[in-house]
């Protein structure tokens, strides 16, 4: 981070980490490292002040050109994987306190988990709990590219009211704090750090790092072959440069 803040004069640093899967992963489960991890964010909005983790209002639409698809373990943790939003959309004059955004739960990983390795042709389902992968002492075992998903779930408000399931555009909603098995995306809140205010002739854009150390998660049963793999939450920090 400090190399970020000797190359521009002005940042807004928001940190956050993926929490709407993070409470889904038991504490005995098995976590690993991604080598890639690639996403795909369809969506970003910025929500006014009065807006919760469970409720954006009046959201704006500030994502760049579509959204972005990248490799965030190609890049080393706390390096910038690309830009997904431009802040210069953002209406003067309003403050912001909540960022939105819309992800695919499907996400391209080579990794390990523990004992289990991502094995080719192996890959989740938006409807199934995880994918077989190889155990490291099978003939011919190393990490390769597959599909694993986010998790499906129901949970309750108290604990998942940032997020919900929906399409790509972060529309047909499921019910707060649940991820339907049809569901292909999900969309999630978090509060900014610091509250966010538009200055004229100001247009910052925003920029996404994340560290991928723990991003494979293998329920610890013992037997790779049994669909216990899964995409488990990077950590994300969000930049701000140029406001």
């Amino acid at each position: 981070m400090n190399m970020i803040k000797n190359l521009i004069s002005k940042i807004f640093i928001i940190s956050f980490c993926l929490i709407f899967t993070n409470n889904l992963y038991a504490a005995e489960n098995v976590k690993g490292a991604a080598t890639e991890y690639i996403v795909t964010m369809t969506k970003v909005e910025l929500c006014e002040t009065g807006s919760t983790i469970a409720n954006c209002l009046n959201p704006i639409d500030i994502t760049s050109s579509g959204g972005a698809t990248a490799d965030i373990a190609a890049v080393e943790a706390g390096a910038t994987a690309g830009t997904v939003a431009d802040f210069g959309k953002a209406q003067v004059g309003k403050t912001y306190t909540h960022i939105q955004t819309v992800l695919s739960r499907a996400m391209t990983i080579t990794g390990q988990a523990g004992e289990c390795y991502t094995k080719t042709g192996a890959n989740g389902a938006l409807n199934s709990a995880g994918a077989t992968g190889w155990d490291k002492d099978d003939d011919g075992a190393v990490t390769q590219s597959v599909t694993l998903y986010v998790p499906f779930f129901a949970q309750d408000t108290t604990n998942y009211s940032m997020m919900e399931g929906s399409d790509e555009n972060g529309e047909n909603l499921a019910t707060n704090a649940t991820v339907r098995n049809t569901d292909t995306h999900f969309r999630s809140r978090n509060a900014l750090t610091v509250p966010y205010t538009p200055v004229a002739g100001s247009s910052p854009t925003v920029f996404l790092a994340f560290d991928t150390s723990i991003a494979v998660n293998e329920v610890n049963d013992g037997d790779c072959s049994d669909a216990g793999l899964q995409a488990a939450p990077p950590t994300v920090t969000i930049t701000v440069q140029g406001q």
